[in-house]
């Protein structure tokens, strides 16, 4: 939300956090109330509060879109406490149509935060680097891919960094950091863009990071299989729509010199762009501001 409060505050307007606690601890209410989602916890709460006080609540996507399907508690055919929700492209739009929810609480406006990509000029390397996303709680395959991942960048010479997911830091490293050999790079900024555009590889999982990755036309691995239990449904309705990003088969080997040296298909890239992230085109926040005025 970062993006989107500096823009805000750019024109001219104040902004009040709120992690805990209830709208009327504020001296002043809010005109507006914004939230990442609106299904349940404090923002839930929050725009409940809202509601009974007869002030606008927009809630905007909340994480990946074309991953919601594999978790039972997206599918919905409301969009929480919230008067609107604002929406990263129009395949989230035909997401939440199939499930029923209204036409006219949707907005499609583009993420804020990707209006930051336009800032970043992506690089090659003449030592090819492997950019390796952990993540939490869905572990998929990836300890045999690190594995794998370390054998073959030794075994081709290319150099190796790792960035942890946020939340690893207080629910447990999937790969275990004293495990990480001295030469592979461990990123503790949050510059994960910046990190993306001067790698020659990601390998992650279904997640935000992709729209990056597809806008620097780079090479993309998913530890994801297909077939996972309880999240079969979302990862089918994920590939069948991103078919062009490999990922692990019973039918073909893990070849990291093959993935780095693979021309993406930019057509794909960009229709995909598109379809999931309205094109990245920088002007998410000012999409996002117009739907804040015309609620008001």
């Amino acid at each position: 939300m970062k993006n989107l409060f500096n823009f805000l505050k750019q024109k001219g307007h104040g902004i009040q956090l709120i992690k805990e606690g209830s709208i009327d601890d504020f001296d002043k209410k809010p005109d507006l109330v914004i939230t990442n989602q609106a299904w349940w916890n404090i923002e839930n709460k929050i725009g409940k509060e809202a509601i009974k006080n007869n002030i606008p609540h927009i809630t905007i996507e909340h994480g990946a879109p074309f991953f919601y399907q594999g978790g039972k508690q997206y599918y919905r055919k409301n969009i929480g406490a919230a008067n609107i929700k604002l929406l990263w492209g129009r395949y989230n739009f035909d997401m939440m149509k199939k499930y029923g929810c209204q036409d006219e609480k949707l907005k499609v406006t583009g993420f804020p935060r990707f209006d930051n990509l336009l800032k970043i000029k992506p690089i090659s390397n003449s030592t090819p680097r492997i950019l390796f996303l952990s993540t939490w709680k869905i572990p998929g395959q990836i300890q045999e891919i690190w594995e794998e991942t370390i054998k073959q960048v030794k075994k081709n010479g290319y150099s190796l960094a790792i960035k942890h997911h946020p939340q690893e830091h207080q629910r447990g490293y999937l790969i275990n950091r004293k495990n990480i050999p001295s030469w592979v790079e461990i990123i503790e900024n949050e510059d994960l863009y910046e990190e993306i555009s001067k790698s020659d590889l990601i390998i992650s999982t279904p997640t935000s990071v992709l729209i990056a990755a597809l806008y620097f036309q780079k090479p993309i691995y998913c530890y994801y299989s297909i077939f996972m239990k309880r999240y079969w449904k979302g990862l089918i309705g994920f590939y069948s729509k991103f078919n062009f990003i490999p990922k692990p088969s019973k039918f073909k080997n893990y070849n990291l010199k093959k993935l780095v040296e693979s021309n993406p298909n930019i057509e794909k890239y960009t229709k995909m762009l598109d379809y999931v992230a309205n094109g990245i085109d920088g002007k998410s926040c000012q999409n996002v501001y117009n739907e804040c005025v015309a609620i008001l």
